[in-house]
């Protein structure tokens, strides 16, 4: 909203019945000067804009512009009137003239900023912000409006010059000081942003015990003094602040990596196995235990990583519920050592005896790098194994079962076609892929994740015409299952029958929607609106083809406005670690897995 002008002298009421003699702020001839009565009409068109009352607003703006057609704050406030209204053309095309009739105020530069800004177009925006303040430096309605522009663009040091200016303005508000702080440590001055931190941490007082905003501050000044490699002051820091932290997992696995990173590893080992403890599933928790031990799960030797195995091995003692340990355990083995098939098959075995559908997708990542293929070559023997012994009685025997009376349930031997017949499709050996997936649909053809697997082994062969007829197989197993629905339509389009993806994804959508399609374009379904575009495009159905292309980019556009308001969000609410994480990871130009 632009700043308002002090309304006249006449519209205020005084206790004397003597009026004072309005004054212009701007002397008599200037194109910026108004009479009382007009003075008084642009103030009230300022109210009328933040109301949303846009045509009273035009109506009001216009009569000022009959009699000083060259008045650049009506003519921009005229403009952005327009802009409201849907008249864009015009609109800019008053707000350009206005800028140029009067570049010396700072509310023409305001306003133009918002035209700007309402049409994304940010980085002109904050130009504009940037001469508004250059002109009313102290304005803090200025300052709010321009700090989400500078962090949403990515222009930290900005950023940090306008936060601290506004900390200037008003420095006794706290929620500037840690704004400052976050504005700094995205600059990389982690000097400035320790001190800011400290002045902060020092002048709030009476902080309640168990305050979960003043620990997260706290979590967040030690990160600064981590990424400033100021590891011994942050680890005294963490020490001292102990009491006054909230979330003690956080603290616990920053005191952990700390006491890694200074060599301390008898007391880092002690912190990171407690942390271990509590979620033995967490890979980040294992490679840093592994590493206070002496290991390395990235090393490249076939000597560190069978040492880096051995303490693996310990851990899963320690842990034996902990399928991370087992899993992190045959990427990191060789594919050579002898364990890696012992360690394999205990593993699979284990997926398979409780039915895990997923057990193929847990352990492909090991067919990629230099030993995909012989790891991949060792998994096939492994359960094919397991299928000779399922056939012939039932029975796998493996060291751990160490007899040939451990019977498996008939289950056993359906997962174990399945994840054969997985693991031939993703060695494009579609033929022995189909010929085991016969022999799990003739044991149990109700089962919908056969029929989809089947889909996508026919789909990878090229016969996109039987993928198409085996996803609708496995959906009309389970009509209730919005997945299966998914790819039933998915497999369509891709076979070229957009009218029946529309109808099956319709069944899913709401009732009283227009159409499915519009229904999924409201529920910004990205995977729908590409695969049809992609589709149009095969057939050469270019207008189809940009319309979901279109369609797609305006949802990526929706996405980026609500990290725009994020920006003060986030940081009101004081969640400060993880809004720095997302910040940092966020780049400029989304990027999405689909829409590579």
């Amino acid at each position: 909203m632009p700043p308002r002008r002090p309304p006249p002298a006449s519209a205020a009421t005084t206790r004397s019945q003597a009026q004072p003699v309005w004054r212009s702020p701007v002397p008599e001839g200037h194109n910026r000067w108004l009479p009382q009565a007009d003075a008084l009409a642009f103030t009230q068109c300022l109210g009328m804009y933040e109301n949303k009352q846009f045509k009273e607003g035009l109506d009001t703006v216009q009569h000022i512009l009959d009699k000083h057609p060259n008045h650049g704050e009506s003519l921009v406030m005229k403009g952005i009137f327009l802009c409201s209204l849907d008249r864009k053309p015009e609109g800019y095309d008053c707000v350009r003239r206005g800028t140029k009739n009067d570049p010396g105020s700072h509310i023409v530069w305001h306003v133009y900023a918002l035209v700007l800004r309402a049409d994304k177009n940010f980085e002109e925006a904050l130009n504009c912000y940037k001469k508004a303040v250059d002109i009313e430096k102290d304005s803090l309605n200025l300052l709010s409006d321009m700090a989400p522009l500078a962090v949403h663009l990515r222009k930290y040091d900005d950023y940090a010059q306008i936060r601290l200016q506004m900390l200037k303005t008003q420095p006794r508000v706290r929620r500037n000081w840690v704004n400052l702080a976050v504005a700094q440590f995205l600059a990389r001055q982690y000097r400035a942003a320790t001190q800011t931190l400290a002045y902060y941490e020092d002048m709030v007082r009476d902080v309640p015990e168990g305050d979960v905003e003043m620990g997260e501050v706290l979590l967040f000044h030690a990160q600064v003094l981590e990424e400033a490699g100021e590891y011994e002051r942050c680890l005294d820091f963490l020490g001292d602040k102990s009491a006054q932290i909230v979330d003690r997992t956080a603290y616990t696995v920053q005191r952990a990596r700390l006491l890694l990173k200074l060599g301390r590893t008898e007391s880092a080992l002690w912190a990171w196995e407690t942390v271990l403890g509590e979620n033995p599933e967490s890979t980040e928790y294992i490679k840093a235990t592994v590493q206070a031990k002496g290991g390395d799960c990235d090393a490249t030797t076939d000597e560190a990583r069978l040492a880096a195995s051995d303490i693996l091995s310990s851990l899963s003692a320690a842990h034996p519920r902990s399928l991370s340990i087992k899993r992190l355990q045959l990427s990191v083995l060789p594919a050579s050592s002898p364990e890696f098939r012992t360690r394999a098959a205990s593993y699979i075995l284990n997926a398979l005896s409780k039915g895990v559908p997923s057990a193929f997708a847990d352990v492909k990542a090991l067919y990629r790098g230099e030993e995909g293929r012989d790891k991949a070559r060792i998994v096939g023997e492994v359960v094919e194994e397991f299928k000779k012994g399922l056939e012939d009685k039932g029975a796998v025997v493996t060291e751990e079962t160490g007899d040939d009376d451990a019977v498996e349930s008939p289950s056993t031997y359906l997962w174990t076609l399945y994840f054969l017949a997985s693991h031939y499709s993703s060695l494009s050996q579609h033929s022995s892929a189909l010929s085991t997936l016969s022999l799990a649909l003739s044991h149990t053809p109700s089962l919908p994740e056969l029929h989809t697997l089947r889909a996508r082994i026919l789909k990878r062969a090229g016969d996109p015409v039987g993928a198409a007829q085996a996803m609708e197989d496995a959906r009309l197993l389970d009509g209730q299952d919005r997945f299966l629905n998914s790819k039933a339509a998915k497999y369509a389009i891709r076979n070229g029958e957009m009218e029946r993806a529309e109808k099956t994804i319709g069944l899913f959508t709401r009732k009283d929607a227009p159409s499915p399609l519009e229904d999924m374009v409201e529920m910004q379904c990205l995977w729908f609106l590409q695969e049809e575009g992609d589709a149009y495009a095969a057939k050469e159905d270019w207008g189809r083809a940009l319309r979901r292309y279109h369609q797609i980019l305006d949802t990526f556009q929706d996405i980026e406005e609500d990290q725009y308001d994020f920006h003060s969000y986030c940081v009101r609410k004081y969640t400060l670690k993880a809004y720095i994480e997302c910040v940092s990871c966020l780049l400029p130009a989304p990027v999405q897995k689909h829409s590579r």
